[in-house]
């Protein structure tokens, strides 16, 4: 008797580029160097793995999780899983806004099928915020600030400059909560 291979589970993401001026307009790039740090890390494949503090070592993981851009958008058009809009809102806060048209955000695609990640410019020194399984439709996904958006993010050479803060919202999104509580 073999061991058991668990599947690969492909997760679509739409990226909803939600920008007030260029800077913030991000690169398909950078795009798709959030996507890689996701897979890297929920696969145990970031370079810094060995980092991890000893502690924590017999957690660490390979999901067998793989995000992937989305290839068809919900009418079944080809996409290559970014959306663009230009909007009057300079900053936004946590209040999900972004994510409706009629506040100058974009709204969800369906939850059910492709995971939504909003990146703009947040206000407050907020990096990101995340939906807990089980949030209506409509709101469900990631809100992620532009400047710390993946590794080939704008916000230089560090600390918030490897994709992490995409990577430990996802991970709220997954149901995972902080160690020390909620």
């Amino acid at each position: 008797i073999g061991s058991a291979t668990p599947e690969t589970i492909f997760i679509p993401v739409v990226v909803h580029v939600v920008y007030y001026n260029g800077a913030q307009n991000i690169s398909e790039d950078q795009v798709k160097s959030q996507i890689a740090a996701l897979n890297q890390d929920f696969n145990k494949e970031n370079a810094d793995i060995s980092s991890v503090p000893k502690a924590f070592l017999s957690f660490a993981a390979k999901t067998n999780i793989r995000f992937v851009l989305a290839k068809v958008d919900p009418e079944g058009r080809v996409t290559n899983g970014i959306t663009r809009k230009k909007s009057t809102v300079e900053r936004w806060s946590d209040d999900d806004r972004i994510k409706n048209e009629k506040s100058g955000g974009v709204a969800a695609w369906d939850s059910r099928y492709y995971l939504n990640i909003w990146v703009s410019n947040l206000s407050g020194g907020l990096l990101g915020y995340s939906t807990f399984p089980g949030t209506p439709a409509d709101k469900d996904g990631v809100v992620i600030r532009y400047d710390v958006f993946g590794s080939k993010s704008t916000s230089g050479s560090g600390p918030f400059n490897l994709g992490r803060t995409a990577v430990h919202e996802v991970g709220h999104w997954l149901n995972l909560k902080h160690l020390w509580g909620d």
